[in-house]
């Protein structure tokens, strides 16, 4: 089962992203900030990770830039409108989420 690591500091973004991919199958953990993405990294081998840009204290841009450093395999897919080759983020969406266009993303950037 691939893993996925929703950041996110809206509960309502996050629990609907996180309900959504588990209904796709996927095993998701979640995290409202940065530094605890950091963290749960070292213990969730996420096969991708999704990014909120806008967070206080880290913003998802800031994140990815540490992710890219130590974790340069790893998809990241950033959710703001955004050129995603600017913050070493493989995709970009934009909010409101569409679900199809995050599982179309999501197959894209990881083989089965």
């Amino acid at each position: 089962m691939k893993k996925i690591l929703v950041v996110a500091d809206d509960f309502i973004t996050l629990s609907e992203i996180k309900v959504h991919l588990e209904q796709e199958g996927y095993e998701v953990e979640t995290a409202r900030n940065g530094k605890d993405a950091l963290l749960m990294l070292d213990s969730f081998r996420a096969d991708i990770i999704i990014v909120d840009l806008i967070m206080p204290d880290m913003r998802g841009d800031q994140l990815i830039n540490i992710l890219w450093g130590r974790y340069p395999q790893l998809p990241v897919i950033l959710i703001g409108n955004i050129i995603p080759d600017e913050h070493h983020a493989d995709r970009a969406i934009t909010k409101p989420i569409n679900f199809d266009v995050l599982n179309h993303t999501i197959k894209e950037l990881l083989p089965e």
